[in-house]
């Protein structure tokens, strides 16, 4: 052969290795971007759970401060208990132990202020506390009793 003939081969040959690579990475680009988009699409929209379950549930303030907590307690007794701001327990919505509801009130300073509730026979009554947490007023399907600041009681009513 011609040394012509070599070079126009060895110029052929050059320009098939160079298409030949640009293909090869075509393909490779081709097969990364369906895998990314296979990728992207499964993980595109998750999927919503039927139940969550847990055994509580904790809602949270803008600054990381507890607000809310859905829970059991040790009885096995769910409560929703709430908090303000400051993070102090002020409201519990619960079901005791022996099926009965409650609401327990607390003031900014933990002392229990209100509960109602109805009772596992079927009553159901409201106590209202004073600053101290003590009972000072107590209305029940049956009665009203009314105690003064020493706990005497002052008035009763069937």
């Amino acid at each position: 052969m011609e040394s012509q003939d070599i070079r126009a081969l060895q110029s052929r040959l050059d320009r098939l290795e160079t298409r030949n690579r640009l293909l090869a990475v075509a393909l490779l680009a081709l097969v990364g971007l369906t895998g990314l988009l296979l990728i992207l699409s499964a993980a595109g929209s998750p999927a919503v759970p039927d139940v969550v379950r847990a055994k509580s549930f904790e809602v949270i303030g803008a600054s990381g401060e507890r607000r809310a907590l859905l829970s059991t307690d040790a009885d096995g007794a769910p409560g929703l208990y709430l908090y303000d701001a400051s993070g102090n327990r002020r409201a519990l919505l619960t079901t005791r132990s022996d099926g009965s509801p409650g609401l327990y009130l607390w003031d900014d300073i933990g002392n229990v202020r209100t509960v109602l509730g109805t009772f596992a026979d079927g009553s159901s009554g409201l106590a209202l506390c004073d600053a101290s947490g003590i009972i000072r007023a107590m209305l029940c399907t049956t009665e009203l009793v009314l105690w003064d600041a020493s706990g005497r009681e002052m008035f009763s009513a069937p």
